[in-house]
């Protein structure tokens, strides 16, 4: 389930009424949810959940007084002020098959530091699908034993459920380990020295 708690309260207002009183407007589908049921959620604490997600977060949310996994599909904002102005939703069940994408976590950043190396990092999510009940809310890759110019691709990516499936290409590249600008100008620099010195001789 997913971490963070949303109280999904009944809505019989208008979208412009519930925006007015703090709300945000939302329709919640799926199982149970057929026709879809307007429905809105305290901005605020919408806001924070939001903060930091993948482009599919995922809740747990109180429902007619029941806690339900609900799913993401759609945030609409403001472009201007970046104002939520409405939410799509899928209430899940355990077995239903869903396609999400996920954040990828790479861990050991601090010993490739020590290490002076750096990640430049090109894609930080991956889509997958599955079982809701097993689906995982991130994937990670541990990047501390990894060397100046090593490329981390999906296919480093190791799962620990069988019948969860990566529908991102396998040779996606996800960083590359580098050397800073700062330390690689340093070597260079190093270099033209040591050529001059032995110029001189």
């Amino acid at each position: 389930m997913g971490t963070v708690l949303l109280e999904l309260l009944e809505r019989k207002e208008s979208a412009k009424k519930t925006r007015k009183n703090g709300y945000v407007p939302a329709v919640i589908y799926g199982r149970g949810f057929e026709n879809g049921k307007p429905v809105k959620i305290e901005a605020s604490k919408l806001a924070k959940a939001l903060k930091g997600q993948g482009a599919t977060p995922r809740f747990s949310a109180m429902v007619n007084k029941e806690e339900t996994e609900v799913l993401v599909k759609e945030v609409q904002k403001d472009a201007i002020t970046g104002q939520i102005l409405h939410v799509d939703m899928q209430a899940l069940t355990g077995d239903e098959h869903v396609r999400v994408k996920v954040p990828v976590i790479l861990t050991g950043r601090e010993a490739l530091e020590r290490n002076n190396l750096i990640l430049e990092t090109y894609i930080s999510e991956v889509e997958i699908s599955g079982p809701a009940n097993i689906l995982p809310e991130s994937l990670s890759i541990d990047v501390s034993n990894m060397n100046a110019g090593d490329t981390i691709t999906v296919r480093n990516i190791k799962l620990t459920v069988t019948d969860v499936r990566i529908h991102t290409a396998e040779d996606e590249v996800l960083a590359v380990v580098s050397v800073p600008k700062q330390a690689r100008q340093a070597g260079e620099d190093s270099d033209e020295n040591d050529e001059g010195s032995q110029a001189a001789e």
